[in-house]
């Protein structure tokens, strides 16, 4: 598959994804947890907090969003990426799922101080219903 080829969701679920430098949990459920990537060098760093998307449902997870995550830290960037329960998941749904991404987002005060992250340079991202959560927390 050549650079300008465009790929399908299909295809993109096949790609293998880096393991993150740390996974750590933002509340007691077992899907309240994030993917935390640093980038290299001393921070403070700029922060990319990003929520993955998947039609709101439980069957897609943070997982396909590894290479993206790592292409970010590469560039610079420390990357929390939030899991969040989801419909089909126990107590996913309204307002489980908001109220999840909202303390995914609150934790990066703690993680602040534990990582060298620059609060003061953070962007929301996400992708299809992760962009829809990510626009929701950063207003």
């Amino acid at each position: 598959m050549s650079a300008q080829e465009l790929i399908g969701a299909a295809d993109a679920l096949r790609f293998e994804s880096p393991e993150p430098d740390h996974r750590i949990a933002y509340g007691s459920h077992p899907l309240q947890f994030g993917n935390l990537r640093l980038p290299a060098g001393d921070g403070p760093h700029p922060v990319v907090a990003l929520v993955h998307g998947g039609c709101w449902l439980s069957m897609f997870d943070l997982t396909y969003m590894g290479q993206a995550e790592q292409a970010m830290a590469d560039a610079g960037f420390a990357v929390w990426s939030i899991e969040y329960r989801r419909v089909g998941d126990e107590g996913g749904g309204w307002p489980a799922t908001y109220l999840d991404v909202g303390s995914g987002f609150d934790h990066l005060r703690e993680l602040s101080g534990l990582h060298d992250l620059d609060l003061t340079r953070v962007v929301a991202a996400g992708h299809s219903a992760g962009g829809a959560l990510a626009l929701w927390a950063a207003a």
